[in-house]
């Protein structure tokens, strides 16, 4: 998934979500192996004009029952989701 990041607002919410990944990283990677997931990746690219936008991507088994919400970070994640994360606009995929 790619979000472009458009407003001093987004902007500002996609720093503090990356923050907290680093934040709780050791969390994040506890979530992993209940979740069958085997890779999950976070970042951030700026284009040439100035565009920022961050990349999400997630491989999970076919198996996988998907986010814990009773896990603090997945909740989180949800709720961040839900909510628009760093942009209330559709990804693109």
């Amino acid at each position: 998934m790619a979000v472009p990041i458009k407003s001093a607002g987004a902007q500002a919410e996609t720093e503090r979500w990356m923050e907290m990944l680093h934040e709780r990283y050791e969390e994040c990677l506890d979530t992993l192996s209940a979740e069958t997931v085997a890779l999950e990746a976070s970042s951030r690219h700026t284009d040439s004009d100035g565009t920022e936008w961050i990349y999400h991507v997630s491989l999970y088994s076919e198996d996988s029952a998907g986010l814990d919400l009773s896990n603090p970070v997945d909740s989180v994640l949800e709720a961040w989701t839900r909510e628009g994360g760093a942009t209330a606009q559709h990804p693109t995929e």
